[in-house]
């Protein structure tokens, strides 16, 4: 319980004691109680979580890519280069800038980074603390998509339940739990700075601040940014996913699970809508279908049609032209954000 005659003062204290430096996220609050209370879930769900210090660390950085905030991956990639304690271990040593570049590279993993990682776990029975290098790093991809909810997650779970046993498995979805309260609490506090020790610590680092840098297009700096794509898909999972993936590139996202609920969104809201995105089998009126009846109205707007078959495969066969793309199945992130660039850009050279 926190010390109800505890001091602003003396709680920094005992954070720069544990941690080596106070982190302002703990400070920021005006209420004494609040500071306490992040203070103590920080405690027991990172600091004193069971696992290596540095995975921890690590783990924080990684997942913290994927907060809209730079708080937190700032905060931790500063950890993990020496300035304060690595997961709050004095003892543990830092990482070269090199591999806390190789640890915070890369975005959203795709669901073929995932079962990649999957089929690397399965073979591993050895306890955690005995694992290779290999098969720690193939832990991250499943571990972002249990956090993250992303295709694959129900996979990951299973697995991450096999290797850890029921309480260790708790306790790491613990960890999980107070990133996210910790990427909750930087979005809704955007006054909140990153310490003078790390701007001073990165200032020598400008690699690590370029493999910080996918931030920015959380902040709506990518090409794609303020766009809004209607998607279409009776798989939840891919829903959720793509939603993540666009929203990521600044992207406004509307999900539907039928034809139905995409075209009456249509006839209120058509006008807002950029590009549409639609399964090819949809129950009650399948993707093509459901394009042809928006084109009634808007015949100019550009689309992508998906399927889990081939395009060759289909039957029957699909009508593409330079405002109609075809995917397959899962979506691959790069390929995905590529095609729809390209469209936008066929598109508005068109209308010039």
């Amino acid at each position: 319980m926190p010390d109800s005659a505890q001091t602003n003062d003396g709680l920094k204290t005992e954070i720069e004691a544990r941690m080596g430096v106070c982190p302002s996220f703990f400070l920021l609050p005006d209420d004494l109680a609040v500071s306490q209370q992040l203070w103590a879930a920080a405690c027991f769900g990172y600091l004193d979580a069971p696992f290596p210090s540095l995975f921890k660390e690590r783990l924080f950085a990684y997942l913290s890519r994927f907060c809209k905030a730079p708080y937190c991956v700032t905060r931790h990639a500063a950890f993990l280069l020496g300035a304060g304690n690595v997961s709050g271990d004095s003892g543990c040593p830092a990482m070269s800038p090199e591999d806390v570049v190789n640890t915070l590279e890369g975005r959203l993993p795709s669901y073929t980074e995932v079962t990649r990682s999957l089929g690397i776990l399965t073979e591993v029975s050895a306890p955690f603390d005995q694992w290779e290098q290999e098969a720690e790093d193939a832990l991250f991809p499943c571990l972002a998509a249990v956090f993250l909810r992303t295709e694959g997650a129900a996979e990951s779970e299973s697995e991450l339940r096999r290797l850890f046993g029921a309480a260790l498995y708790d306790r790491l979805v613990w960890f999980l739990a107070f990133v996210r309260t910790a990427h909750f609490w930087t979005e809704t506090h955007p006054e909140l700075e990153v310490e003078a020790d790390a701007k001073e610590l990165f200032d020598g680092h400008p690699e690590v601040v370029d493999a910080m840098s996918f931030v920015s297009v959380a902040n709506g700096q990518s090409k794609l940014a303020g766009k809004t794509v209607l998607i279409v898909d009776d798989d939840e999972a891919i829903l959720d996913s793509l939603k993540l993936l666009l929203e990521f590139e600044g992207i406004s996202v509307v999900a539907c699970e039928t034809g139905t609920a995409a075209l009456s969104h249509f006839s209120t809201a058509g006008e807002h809508v950029d590009l549409v995105m639609l399964d090819v089998t949809l129950p009650e009126i399948n993707g093509p279908e459901c394009l042809a009846k928006i084109r009634e109205t808007r015949p100019d707007i550009p689309a992508v049609l998906v399927s889990g078959f081939s395009e060759s495969d289909l039957d029957p066969p699909l009508t593409l032209d330079e405002r109609t793309r075809f995917l397959t199945k899962p979506c691959p992130r790069s390929g995905l954000l590529d095609l729809l660039k390209s469209l936008f850009e066929t598109v508005d050279a068109s209308a010039a």
